[in-house]
């Protein structure tokens, strides 16, 4: 298998599709509507991420990497920065 073939999903962290795998959704909010317990819960299904994009040549890697304020880094610190790479903004 691919990497770029691989469709990632997210849901939250108090998703039913995410906290009890092997029941369907409909079994589940019946049970949980019988409980009293369905505001609890995120009943959405998950959603797809967007599929990533690569960077395989200089122009584009210097692109991403010389604009910070429209390529985020994953960890954000103060608008710029990230724990891997202690950058100031541009002046």
């Amino acid at each position: 298998m691919h990497l770029e073939s691989l469709h990632l999903s997210v849901s939250s962290q108090n998703s039913i599709y995410a906290l009890f795998p092997f029941f369907t959704p409909d079994h589940m909010r019946q049970s949980l509507t019988r409980r009293g317990l369905q505001a609890k819960y995120t009943l959405n299904a998950p959603e797809t991420l967007p599929e990533p994009k690569i960077l395989n040549t200089m122009t584009g890697i210097k692109t991403a990497f010389g604009d910070p304020a429209k390529f985020k880094v994953i960890y954000e610190k103060f608008g710029y920065g990230s724990a891997l790479m202690f950058d100031q903004p541009a002046q």
